[in-house]
C-alpha cells in the first residue's frame, strides 16, 4: 500500500497542469512558504525512487530506483499542457518591452504597484493579467516578498520576480535590475526564435526527402536496374 501511494503521488505531480502550479495550490494563496518553494521535480523523483525501492526490495529496488527517479523527473518536465506553453510563449514575447516600461516607471519614482498597473494597461494579455494581479496584491497590503515569489513561479516571469526580490533584499536600484532582466529576456527570445527556426528545418527535411525519393528512384536507380536486367536477358 505504501509504495503504491508513493508512486501515485509521484504520478499526480507529473500530470498536467504543470507540477509547480499543482504544488503551489497545496499552499494557501497568501502563504507561499516552504511548500511552494519545494521543487516538484525533486519531490517526484524522490517519491518514485522510494516507491520502487520499497516495492521491489533489494537488490532489484536499488537498480530500479534511479530509473524510476529519472522517468518521473522527465514526466514532470514534459507533461505540460499546450495552453500553458502558449501562454508562456506569449508572455516571453512581450516581456522585454514590458520590463523596459517598468524600469522607466520605477526611475520616475512610481511605487511598484502603480508601475505594475500602468504597464498592465499598456500590454496585452496574458502578461497584463499577471501584472494586474501583482499590482492588486501589493495594493491590498500583501507582503511584497510573497508577491515576488508568486511571480517567479509563473511561466516566463522568473526574471521579473527575481529583479524585484533582489532589489528588496540588497537595496540595489530596481530599475537597473529590470533593465538587465529585459536584456536577458531579449536574448532568451532570440534564442527561442532560432531554436524554432532550426526545428522547422529539421521537420521539413523528411517530407522533402519523401518528395524527391520517387524522382531519384526513377532517374538514378531505375535506368541502372533496367540496363542490368536487359544485359542478362537473351
Amino acid at each position: 500500500m505504501i509504495p503504491a501511494l508513493l508512486l501515485g503521488l509521484a504520478a499526480a505531480l507529473s500530470w498536467p497542469p504543470t507540477a509547480r502550479r499543482r504544488w503551489a495550490r497545496l499552499a494557501r494563496p497568501d502563504d507561499l512558504g516552504w511548500r511552494a518553494s519545494v521543487d516538484p521535480v525533486l519531490v517526484a523523483r524522490l517519491l518514485a525512487a522510494v516507491g520502487a525501492l520499497v516495492l521491489l526490495g533489494t537488490p532489484w529496488g536499488l537498480l530500479a530506483a534511479p530509473v524510476a527517479a529519472l522517468v518521473a523527473g522527465r514526466m514532470v518536465h514534459r507533461l505540460e499542457p499546450a495552453a500553458v506553453r502558449r501562454r508562456a510563449e506569449a508572455v516571453r514575447r512581450t516581456l522585454p518591452d514590458a520590463l523596459d516600461l517598468l524600469a522607466a516607471a520605477m526611475r520616475a519614482g512610481h511605487p511598484a504597484e502603480v508601475a505594475l498597473a500602468s504597464v498592465a494597461a499598456s500590454v496585452g494579455p496574458p502578461l497584463a493579467d499577471e501584472l494586474g494581479v501583482a499590482s492588486s496584491r501589493l495594493a491590498v497590503g500583501v507582503e511584497p516578498s510573497a508577491v515576488w515569489q508568486r511571480l517567479r513561479q509563473e511561466p516566463g516571469l522568473d526574471g521579473l520576480g527575481r529583479a524585484f526580490a533582489l532589489a528588496e533584499r540588497s537595496g540595489m536600484p530596481v530599475a537597473r535590475l529590470l533593465e538587465r532582466a529585459a536584456d536577458d529576456a531579449r536574448r532568451e527570445r532570440s534564442a527561442a526564435a532560432a531554436g524554432v527556426a532550426r526545428a522547422v528545418g529539421v521537420r521539413t527535411a523528411a517530407p522533402l526527402g519523401l518528395c524527391f525519393l520517387p524522382a531519384f528512384f526513377l532517374v538514378g536507380v531505375a535506368p541502372t536496374v533496367i540496363g542490368a536486367l536487359s544485359g542478362l536477358l537473351p
